[in-house]
């Protein structure tokens, strides 16, 4: 799911309103609930687990 996220980042770091996307026509904007979930989720997985994983692929 995360990759997915990952996937639909454009160069600006803008997420599209729907993750995943078929490209049925929702890349023009982000919504709130989708940029924050590339970053929350991989830093709540790291304090919940301890594992490093998805913050190495999800931050730059």
């Amino acid at each position: 799911w995360l990759a997915d996220h990952r996937d639909e980042q454009q160069s600006n770091g803008v997420l599209p309103a729907i993750i995943p996307s078929s490209g049925w026509g929702y890349q023009w904007a982000n919504g709130p609930d989708w940029t924050s979930t590339i970053a929350i989720i991989p830093w709540n997985i790291y304090l919940f687990y301890g594992d490093t994983r998805l913050l190495e692929l999800c931050y730059d």
